[in-house]
């Protein structure tokens, strides 16, 4: 500014600053508002990825259990075929061990008969009697080796058929560990701050009750008949302080439904 600015010429520029200074003003308030509205984008967006999380670690925790199950199909399968190497194993020995007895016995037998034969003075009987004795005891030193491996080999066909259905367990615990991951966790991280029902227990330990209840009436099958299904629901009323067990069951599983993708909850819950 001059001293020779005219009146109009200031007003013109103190017009034009504060025209700049409202657009400022405007566009600080709509910086604010795109803030609060990223704000409010991303708090709706937490739920959704998290149950989004949630949902892809059911699907992993529900493959790794599939894979689990799987492999416990195929390592009974292996042990059938291993089962069936053992049976036919174990007459093999059987076999021997029978002609085994038979040659002993008749070789004894021929033994005595050399005795008697000698008691009698019947020289050459004694001596037939004794050289069958021989013979059969050197078929039956003969056959001794064999035995030996076929035992070998039936104890080797026992041991593995015993590792086979082993893993094929734990294969099994596998699965169904993965499978109440799938039904827990989702609940377990979802909804940490659910209130304890009727004042019991809270609602992680409901679901542990429940799956420790479903464990004992059905060992390794994810779809239980309807009385293992009433007695787990019965379990559960009881650990939730409900006087109808099922509307109990029905109940919890309306809670972890939305986050939990499993399938095989699917298939456990009760029409509601």
């Amino acid at each position: 500014m001059t001293a020779t600015d005219t009146k109009a010429e200031l007003l013109a520029r103190l017009a034009e600053l504060d025209e700049r200074e409202a657009e400022r003003q405007r566009l600080n308030a709509a910086q604010a508002a795109w803030a609060d509205e990223r704000s409010r984008i991303r708090s709706a967006l937490e739920p959704i990825e998290e149950a989004e999380r949630a949902a892809i670690a059911v699907l992993r925790l529900d493959a790794e259990a599939d894979a689990a199950e799987a492999r416990a199909r195929e390592l009974d399968a292996q042990a059938d075929t291993e089962a069936t190497a053992l049976a036919a194993a174990t007459v093999h020995v059987e076999r021997i061990a029978d002609r085994l007895d038979s040659l002993r016995t008749r070789a004894n037998e021929a033994a005595r008969q050399a005795e008697q034969a000698t008691s009698d003075g019947a020289d050459d009987a004694a001596v037939a009697a004794r050289q069958l004795a021989g013979a059969l005891i050197t078929q039956a030193d003969a056959l001794a080796p064999g035995m030996s491996t076929a035992q070998r080999v039936q104890a080797a066909h026992r041991e593995r058929l015993d590792t086979l259905r082993d893993a094929a367990e734990a294969q099994r615990d596998l699965a169904e560990q993965r499978a109440w991951q799938a039904l827990v966790d989702p609940f377990e991280q979802t909804h940490p701050a659910v209130p304890t029902i009727n004042g019991l227990l809270g609602p992680v330990e409901c679901w542990r009750s429940a799956a420790a209840a479903y464990r004992k009436v059905s060992r390794s099958s994810f779809v239980p008949d309807d009385d293992a299904i009433a007695a787990m629901a019965d379990r559960h009323g009881r650990v939730l302080g409900y006087a109808d067990a099922a509307t109990a069951w029905r109940a919890t599983y309306h809670v972890a439904e939305p986050v939990t993708r499993s399938r095989r909850l699917r298939r456990l819950i009760p029409a509601h």
